[in-house]
C-alpha cells in the first residue's frame, strides 16, 4: 500500500488526492483491523446489530484520518529557528522545549493523540503550542466538535442528559462535571461574543427576514441564582407575515410569526436593550431596508415601554405599540373584583362587557364610563382609579380594532413563550438553583440553541473552544444545577 500511495502523492496536483494519498497508508489498516475485531456482527447480526458494529470498526480509521490530517497540515513539524512564534502575552519569541509532546483528546470517535513541538516564553513563565490554536483547541481534553455537540446538548436538557446523550449516541463516556464547565464555559463564550458584536462600530446588511414587518417582544421572568431570585430579561424577534392564520376561538385573521431569534440575560436593564435587544433585532433583520413596520409588543411595564426609543430605529420604519391584550383583560377584572366582589354577577357582566367594547371600539368608551363611576367601596374606588391612570396612560396601544384590523398579534404569546422555553424549562426545574455567572452563560447559549440554525452555526464557526475558560477557572462559579 505505501508505494501505491507514494506513487498517486507524486503524480498527482490535486490537494484532495494528495492528501488521501497521505492518509491512505493509514486508514486502510485501520478500517480492516476494525472490521476484523466487529466480525461476529459482521457474520451473525442483525441491521441494529451491524449498525453499532460499523460505527465501532471505523472508529480507528477514523482516528487515523485525523493524525494524517494533523501531520499533512504540518503541524507536527518543528518550524525554523526564524520561524518560531511569538508569546500571546508579550510578544517575545517563544522557546522550544520539547519537539515532540503529546496531546491526548476526545472527540466523537473516541480519543486519540495529537504530537506537536512545545514551547515556553521566557518572560511571561507560561508555556504554549501554537499548533493547539491553529487547529482551534481550547483548555481541556475534549476537541472543539465534542465541545459543541455537548454545549448544545447542556442547554436544551440537563447536564446529566447531555453526558447520557453523547454516550448513547457516540459511545463516548464522560461525567456530570465535564458536562456542566463545557456548557457553561462555552456560554460563557457566547455571552462575551454579543457584548462584542454589541460594541462594533460598523455593521453589516441584516439578512432579508422575508417580510416587511417586524415583531419585536420584551417580557421577564425569575430564575433562583446567586442565593436569590432575579430577574431574567429575554427579547424575541421575528418577521410577521406574510403567512396568515385564523384563531379558532375568534375567528380572526392574523398573520403568523417566521423563524423566532431570542436573547435572554440578567444584567441591568439600560444594558439588555442597548446590547441585547439591539442585537437580536439586528439578527432578526428588523434594520433590513425592506421592512417598513415593526410591532413593539409588551406588558405596558416601564422598564419596557420607556427604553423603545434607544434602540434607533429607523425614521422611515412605522412603530406600531401594542399592549398585550391579556394582561389589559387583568386590570379590568381586577378593578371589577374590587368593586363587586370575587365572583358577583355583576362584576363577570360589566367585565365581560367592558373587554369586549374595547376589543370594538378602542379605549375611548370606556375611559369615558371610568370618569363617572362611583363605587361604594373604598378599594374599588382605588382600583378603578388605578385602572383609568393605566389606560390613559396607555391609550395608543389599546387600539385594538386599528390592531385587529391590520391582522397584527394583541397577545404576547410569542415572548411568553420565549419566557418559557429560554428561562424557565431549563433553569426553573425542581430543586434547581444557579450561580450567577452560570445562569447567564446558560441563558446566553440556550438562546442562542433556540434561534434559528444559522446563529448556532455563526457562533460555533467563531470557535468559540479556544476562548473557553479552563476548567479550573470556573470551580465556584457553578450552582447546584442539573
Amino acid at each position: 500500500m505505501e508505494p501505491v500511495a507514494l506513487q498517486w502523492r507524486e503524480q498527482t496536483n490535486d490537494p484532495v488526492l494528495s492528501a488521501l494519498g497521505h492518509a491512505l497508508p493509514e486508514l486502510v489498516p485501520a478500517l480492516l483491523a476494525g472490521a476484523m475485531a466487529e466480525h461476529q456482527a459482521l457474520l451473525g447480526g442483525d441491521a441494529k446489530a451491524v449498525s453499532q458494529a460499523a460505527q465501532r470498526a471505523t472508529q480507528p480509521a477514523a482516528i487515523a484520518f485525523i493524525a494524517a490530517a494533523w501531520q499533512l497540515q504540518g503541524h507536527a513539524v518543528v518550524p525554523a529557528l526564524a520561524q518560531r512564534p511569538c508569546c500571546h502575552g508579550c510578544g517575545r519569541r517563544l522557546k522550544l522545549v520539547r519537539s515532540s509532546q503529546f496531546r491526548t483528546l476526545i472527540g466523537r470517535c473516541g480519543s486519540y493523540r495529537l504530537q506537536r513541538p512545545y514551547y515556553t516564553c521566557e518572560h511571561c513563565g507560561g508555556g504554549y503550542s501554537p499548533d493547539d490554536d491553529a487547529w482551534g483547541l481550547g483548555p481541556g481534553d475534549l476537541d472543539p466538535d465534542l465541545q459543541d455537540v455537548l454545549a448544545c446538548d447542556g442547554v436544551h436538557g440537563t447536564f446529566q442528559d447531555a453526558r447520557d446523550a453523547v454516550w448513547r449516541h457516540l459511545q463516548v463516556s464522560l461525567d456530570d462535571n465535564t458536562a456542566e464547565r463545557t456548557t457553561v464555559g462555552i456560554g460563557l463564550v457566547a455571552l462575551g461574543h454579543r457584548e462584542r458584536r454589541a460594541a462594533e462600530p460598523t455593521r453589516q446588511l441584516p439578512p432579508d427576514p422575508g417580510s416587511d414587518t417586524m415583531l419585536l417582544a420584551v417580557d421577564g421572568g425569575r430564575v433562583q441564582a446567586g442565593g436569590e431570585w432575579r430577574e431574567t430579561k429575554v427579547a424575541v424577534a421575528g418577521p410577521l407575515g406574510p403567512d396568515q392564520a385564523v384563531d379558532q376561538d375568534t375567528g380572526r385573521a392574523h398573520l403568523l410569526t417566521g423563524p423566532l431569534h431570542y436573547t435572554a440575560d440578567m444584567t441591568d436593564t439600560d444594558h439588555f436593550f442597548a446590547c441585547h435587544v439591539r442585537q437580536v433585532a439586528e439578527d432578526a433583520g428588523l434594520f433590513h431596508p425592506r421592512v417598513r413596520s415593526v410591532v413593539l409588543l409588551a406588558d405596558g411595564g416601564e422598564w419596557i415601554e420607556s427604553r423603545w426609543a434607544t434602540l434607533g430605529l429607523p425614521p422611515s420604519v412605522q412603530v406600531v405599540d401594542i399592549l398585550d391584550f391579556r394582561h389589559f383583560q387583568q386590570h379590568v377584572w381586577a378593578a371589577a373584583k374590587a368593586c363587586w366582589g370575587e365572583g358577583s354577577a355583576r362584576t363577570k357582566t360589566w367585565a365581560h362587557k367592558q373587554i369586549d367594547r374595547v376589543l370594538a371600539k378602542g379605549p375611548e368608551p370606556l375611559l369615558k364610563e371610568l370618569s363617572t363611576i362611583r363605587p361604594r367601596r373604598a378599594q374599588g374606588r382605588q382600583e378603578m382609579r388605578k385602572l383609568h391612570n393605566y389606560m390613559e396612560h396607555n391609550a395608543h396601544r389599546l387600539r385594538y380594532p386599528e390592531f385587529i384590523a391590520q391582522e397584527l398579534p394583541i397577545g404576547s404569546g410569542a415572548i411568553e413563550a420565549g419566557v418559557r422555553v429560554v428561562n424557565n424549562e431549563r433553569l426553573k426545574n425542581s430543586s434547581m438553583h444557579w450561580s450567577l455567572i452560570g445562569a447567564r452563560a446558560v441563558l446566553a447559549l440556550r438562546a442562542t440553541a433556540l434561534s434559528p440554525p444559522r446563529c448556532w452555526e455563526a457562533f460555533c464557526a467563531t470557535r468559540p473552544a479556544l476562548a473557553r475558560p479552563a476548567s479550573r477557572h470556573l470551580t465556584g462559579l457553578r450552582g447546584k444545577a442539573a
